[in-house]
């Protein structure tokens, strides 16, 4: 009962920054302390930066599709063997600043390349180094960008329509875009969720990938992530300026990992570690 109350606390509050420190184990607001886990827990939060994850259990989906744009397709099987965490709302400019700096809002962080959150000194590396270690059930975790793989499984949340909440209808429910957002981001968890707890998923901003971006084969695969040095990553979501079409689980964009647009931001995930 504790974590619904912090959740609809989280929601009409929206989430407090946090110091880029923490000195004790305790919860906050009821939820555990991801960094500290030893079982796999329903939702937990990072304390360095107050983000919210939800546990999406290991599963198999229909990644892509056999309509849409050419680079979606074909659609192909894919497994996904861990259950992994993912952020409930994409990370908010509060969040990003309790870590990086910069203006203070519930709204989400935009305007930040894949190389300012990925690279080596980006965010999620410095996320990593203060958590240390997390093995959680005998494996290790890492912060990291979710995979294109991972962000489409959780993006769906158990459906397989191509919208999450099935063939478009109601779009104004569930998401900020051209015709509703008057142009600009709105404050994280105003719109309703998926069926994993995720908020904004489509709309809002767009999000980064961890994946370099690739072509699809007909081949099922098992969390696959492709890896490069300097080709362009993927994005996914569609933004508060994307049309209905581009707000589809399938739709894939791609830039170089040096691109910034107040269209795209991301969402963290808790992952595990990866080669």
């Amino acid at each position: 009962m504790k974590i619904w109350l912090a959740i609809l606390l989280a929601l009409l509050l929206g989430c407090k920054a946090y110091d880029f420190k923490y000195a004790d184990d305790e919860e906050e607001g009821g939820l555990p302390n991801c960094d500290k886990l030893t079982t796999l827990m329903p939702i937990c939060i990072n304390r360095a930066t107050n983000i919210e994850l939800v546990l999406i259990p290991a599963g198999s989906f229909v990644m892509g599709a056999n309509g849409g744009e050419q680079n979606e397709n074909p659609a192909h099987n894919v497994t996904i063997s861990k259950p992994f965490y993912i952020g409930v709302f994409e990370v908010t400019q509060n969040q990003w600043s309790a870590v990086m700096g910069g203006n203070r809002s519930t709204a989400p962080v935009s305007g930040v390349s894949w190389a300012k959150i990925a690279d080596a000194n980006g965010f999620v590396a410095k996320l990593n180094a203060n958590a240390g270690a997390i093995t959680i059930g005998g494996v290790l975790y890492e912060y990291a960008l979710p995979s294109e793989a991972q962000w489409e499984y959780a993006a769906r949340g158990g459906t397989n329509a191509p919208y999450f909440w099935g063939d478009g209808g109601a779009v104004g429910e569930y998401a900020w875009y051209s015709l509703n957002s008057s142009g600009a981001a709105h404050t994280v968890g105003a719109k309703k969720s998926n069926g994993f707890l995720l908020f904004d998923i489509s709309g809002n901003v767009a999000e980064w990938t961890q994946d370099c971006y690739d072509e699809y084969s007909a081949q099922a695969v098992s969390d696959p992530i492709f890896g490069c040095s300097v080709a362009d990553r993927v994005v996914r979501g569609g933004s508060y300026e994307a049309s209905l079409d581009d707000l589809r689980v399938s739709k894939r964009e791609r830039y170089a990992k040096s691109y910034s647009s107040a269209t795209i931001g991301f969402r963290l995930a808790l992952v595990p570690k990866r080669p």
